[in-house]
């Protein structure tokens, strides 16, 4: 089962890391993969769905 506390807190440091823009362009462009593209990817795994 898993704890809604940290799940809770796992939520709200990723809507932080976004909305501060936290994530470095150098951090994402190792991949090839911009910052939007890696928030969409976050995004679309978390809804389960496209």
């Amino acid at each position: 089962m898993e704890n809604q506390g940290s799940n809770y807190l796992r939520e709200l440091i990723r809507v932080l890391v976004r909305n501060l823009g936290i994530l470095e362009k150098s951090d994402a462009s190792c991949c090839g993969v911009t910052i939007s593209q890696c928030h969409a990817i976050v995004e679309i795994g978390r809804s389960g769905e496209v």
